[in-house]
């Protein structure tokens, strides 16, 4: 499993931010809101954060509170999305997914009654052209899952043309796109690839999932969906988040400290020092190794590598 190493842990930024917390006058007067039952969609307050420092890593993107959903981690994520939408479409109650894909993911879909089928991965991500030939030819799918951003485990990213194709290929056949964005804050470079929700149009059919797992810490359990139009409405009208069974408050307000005082953008950048250091340093050292073929990959946690046939 993917997880930052425990040098980069903010053990110290997170201490800090419980104190504030502790001895922050409006955040004193929040908290018997904080400790009662949450909105929905999570705190107005903390999604607004949210929403902030989204438009400020993906300028390109424009991203309303209204459009976020705040839940306990990714994989809670994708659950809750494959749970509440695999009966609002016809068809088969098969999900597509990336050929490798992150190994976990299968027993969640496992434990949900679908049916999984894999497609390649290649230099470009999804073969999206192949997904194509499946749908043609009669296939009847619910979902495709995808990591179009530093795939786990190939570490490429999905192109543009196939970024457009796939959501083109969700309305003509009836499907919902689960897009796996957990690493894409861990670029080496810039710009940023937006989330794929952003390019979506109606009718909306992408929900793409992020978490602070990856880029903060595994322990704060905060993730969240972005999407647009009446699929968060749908996503919203859940069972489980109008009983109140959704994401902490208080974990939120700790992140929104983070946040809003700049150490969260100054713990990804120190972290993503670390990581593009670390690859240059694996990358140098493959490069020796005459019987194995890998290609550069710009982000994330993997790079993958295959032995040379003879």
């Amino acid at each position: 499993m993917a997880h930052p190493p425990e040098d980069c842990l903010p053990v110290e930024l997170t201490r800090d931010a419980f104190q504030v917390l502790g001895r922050d006058g409006a955040f004193s007067a929040q908290l018997g809101e904080l400790l009662s039952y949450n909105e929905y969609q999570g705190t107005g307050n903390f999604r607004i954060t949210l929403t902030n420092l989204f438009n400020e890593y993906y300028p390109k993107s424009t991203i309303y509170g209204s459009n976020v959903m705040i839940l306990p981690g990714a994989s809670f994520a994708i659950h809750f999305i494959c749970s509440h939408l695999k009966e609002k479409k016809e068809g088969g109650q098969v999900v597509i997914v990336e050929d490798p894909s992150y190994s976990l993911v299968y027993d969640i879909f496992y434990n949900l009654g679908l049916e999984i089928k894999g497609i390649p991965v290649d230099h470009e991500g999804l073969n999206v052209h192949l997904l194509e030939e499946e749908l043609k030819s009669g296939l009847k799918i619910k979902f495709v899952y995808s990591i179009p951003v530093f795939h786990n485990p190939t570490g490429v990213s999905l192109s543009q043309q196939r970024r457009t194709k796939l959501i083109e290929l969700s309305k003509e056949y009836n499907f919902y796109i689960i897009s796996d964005e957990v690493y894409s804050l861990l670029s080496f470079q810039s710009p940023l690839i937006i989330p794929l929700s952003c390019e979506d149009y109606e009718p909306y059919t992408v929900c793409s999932v992020g978490s602070f797992s990856k880029i903060f810490s595994p322990g704060l359990r905060v993730g969240w969906i972005i999407a647009f139009g009446e699929l968060m409405n749908t996503l919203s009208s859940s069972p489980i988040l109008v009983s109140g069974g959704g994401f902490s408050a208080l974990e939120g307000a700790i992140l929104q400290v983070l946040i809003k005082n700049n150490s969260f953008s100054n713990h990804l950048s120190r972290v993503l020092e670390i990581y593009h250091r670390k690859y240059q340093i694996i990358w140098n050292e493959l490069k020796e190794c005459t019987k194995l073929e890998f290609s550069s990959v710009q982000g994330g946690f993997f790079l993958w590598i295959k032995v040379k046939e003879d």
